[in-house]
């Protein structure tokens, strides 16, 4: 919700079919006369606390303030979010525009950081605001493209324990690893895993809900010969991979997993270990 009542300054700078470039002195002054199309040139500093404020919105695009940025990028940290709601963002840099003042960061402001989004329309560190704007204001982004984030955490002569926190990121770097994910091992998990050929899954048991709906994968896996099993949902962060890996405890096995000695209550690192440890599967 807007912190605005409707009697916030907006200063409209530039116009084009239906598209605007708003400046105001804080995020917290947006509000109804705001519309998708527009892009909003605001005072506040860029942390997530400040973004979340415009986020429901939906807006063209956003340039606030970098304020540093501060500690861990403290005064951008908002960027990200924005990019993780599809809306192009950038901030300025304070050693060219004071802060709480959305036209002196349009009129005289220089372009300090970007999300992706942003860049992906021609934004950079250094334009001027007033072009960045208008970049956010008259770009079309293109297809949402899916990074599929994968991170090492184990690697031997036996091979790779690859973490992921969906099976969504899996590619062809998944073949011949022992992957730990942060999603559940429901159909839909081995039917993914169809055209790969994996070593062994560890994942989430989501909180066993019903029907054996987050574990029924592991049946299909144990048809492929796939070891596979699931840690206690209270041990690990659903969405995390590599807790699933770091502090995971095993809830549930498939057959072929048992057979491997991997049992409820051994630590996910350890059954990643044993299968990896058994002989790949060469049919």
């Amino acid at each position: 919700m807007a912190l605005s009542d409707g009697s916030a300054p907006h200063t409209v700078v530039w116009e084009r079919d239906g598209s605007r470039i708003v400046c105001m002195d804080s995020m917290g002054h947006v509000d109804h006369r705001l519309t998708p199309l527009d892009v909003v040139v605001a005072g506040s500093h860029s942390a997530a606390c400040a973004v979340e404020l415009v986020l429901h919105l939906r807006l063209r695009g956003v340039i606030g303030h970098a304020a540093g940025p501060g500690l861990d990028d403290g005064g951008i940290s908002g960027l990200p979010v924005l990019d993780r709601a599809g809306v192009p963002a950038a901030a300025v840099d304070g050693r060219t525009a004071p802060i709480a003042d959305g036209m002196a960061m349009y009129s005289q402001g220089l372009i300090l950081a970007t999300n992706e989004a942003a860049s992906s329309l021609g934004v950079v560190a250094g334009m001027p605001a007033r072009q960045a704007a208008e970049l956010l204001a008259t770009g079309v982004l293109g297809p949402f493209q899916v990074k599929r984030v994968q991170h090492v955490m184990h690697e031997g002569s036996g091979g790779r324990v690859i973490a992921l926190d969906t099976i969504a990121h899996g590619d062809e770097r998944i073949n011949g690893a022992v992957i730990c994910m942060g999603s559940h091992s429901g159909v839909a998990m081995a039917d993914y895993l169809e055209g790969y050929a994996v070593r062994g899954t560890i994942t989430n048991d989501a909180g066993q809900p019903l029907e054996r709906s987050a574990v029924r994968g592991m049946d299909r896996l144990a048809e492929r010969g796939i070891p596979s099993a699931v840690v206690d949902g209270s041990t690990a962060a659903v969405g995390d991979g590599r807790s699933t890996y770091r502090t995971g405890v095993i809830g549930e096995v498939n057959p072929v997993a048992e057979k491997l000695g991997i049992i409820a209550g051994m630590t996910a690192a350890e059954a990643a270990t044993r299968m990896l440890s058994a002989a790949p599967d060469t049919h």
